[in-house]
């Protein structure tokens, strides 16, 4: 990754959760949710190589763990391994989030 990807890549983790939202990609959007304020998304299957790719330009990161990708939209938080953030923050559907 070239040193100026980096960068934009490091800003676009600080872009609020609505902006997130607004930049996704289409085929991204439709399987999207919110933990919290973070900006989740499971696909059924793994999705083309550009949406990969558009989702990490974004900022997003792949958890393997979770199996989604996942953005911190500016809101980081000190792993823990015994709590869920789904249990601890709910699931809101993307749409719920842009009418708030």
């Amino acid at each position: 990754m070239k040193m100026q990807e980096f960068k934009a890549r490091s800003a676009n983790k600080e872009l609020s959760t609505d902006e997130v939202i607004d930049q996704m990609p289409e085929e991204a959007r439709k399987h999207a949710f919110v933990v919290g304020r973070w900006v989740w998304v499971q696909f059924p299957e793994r999705p083309a190589a550009q949406t990969r790719n558009e989702l990490s330009r974004l900022g997003f990161n792949w958890n393997n763990d979770r199996k989604v990708w996942q953005h911190p939209c500016g809101c980081y938080a000190r792993l823990n391994p015994r709590v869920d953030p789904r249990d601890k923050y709910g699931i809101r559907e993307i749409e719920d989030e842009q009418k708030n």
